[in-house]
């Protein structure tokens, strides 16, 4: 009985960000983001709403966490919605908790003893989370004005310790571009010196970015003025 119990809960967790694709799109089922792309750019090009494109691609909450060169979803996702998935894991996590009572086991041992399970329910818990890590993190920039290819260093603080981040920049309110790559030390923080892209237009604002190189969270700075 137990393994059977197991088996349809670590079946439900497979399923908890499953989807029915809907009509298709003139992009087909995805698209890669552009440079200057935003949630209604996309939208237009590719013929949906951005109600559409939020709920097909759940990691993303405005355009400045579209990351050019990623793909999204361009089709209607169903039972990917953030209330949805809260409600799938605490009925989850009642439902391995009466499991491991049944039993006489710890939430903890049952785990252990069924691996496969436990990495399902990370998953789940990792997307969940996201919302506390950017409240934890903190993201200033010296200086906040300058011409293209300025040097601006970047101090972050508050990370996971370890955690693996893309370092980009943007316009507000749009895509951003990857500079560099790096990784947070032991205590959560990461110190990166980075060029203002030549790509940059003077006279408009620009915003550099912090995200999950998996792309769940993305934190952005104060606007820099380039002049």
């Amino acid at each position: 009985m137990m393994k059977a119990n197991i088996a349809i809960i670590a079946v439900a967790a497979s399923l908890a960000g499953s989807a029915v694709a809907h009509a298709k799109t003139p992009c087909g089922d995805t698209t890669k983001v552009e440079r200057g792309d935003s949630l209604s750019s996309i939208a237009e090009r590719c013929d949906i709403s951005e109600g559409t494109l939020l709920q097909a691609n759940p990691n993303i909450d405005g355009s400045g966490d579209l990351r050019v060169g990623a793909t999204v979803n361009t089709t209607t996702m169903a039972n990917r919605t953030g209330d949805r998935l809260r409600s799938f894991a605490h009925g989850v996590s009642s439902g391995i908790s009466r499991l491991a009572s049944e039993v006489g086991s710890s939430v903890d041992d049952l785990l252990d003893k069924n691996p496969d399970l436990k990495q399902r329910l990370s998953s789940v818990g990792d997307k969940l989370t996201g919302e506390s890590v950017t409240r934890k993190i903190k993201l200033t920039m010296t200086p906040q004005q300058g011409p293209t290819g300025a040097n601006v260093d970047l101090a972050v603080s508050g990370l996971p310790a370890k955690a693996a981040v893309v370092i980009g920049a943007g316009r507000p309110g749009q895509s951003y571009t990857v500079l560099d790559h790096a990784k947070a030390s032991e205590d959560g923080t990461i110190n990166a010196k980075l060029a203002v892209p030549t790509w940059a237009s003077a006279k408009q604002d620009l915003v550099f970015v912090v995200a999950a190189d998996d792309g769940d969270w993305t934190i952005r700075s104060a606007k820099f003025d380039v002049q």
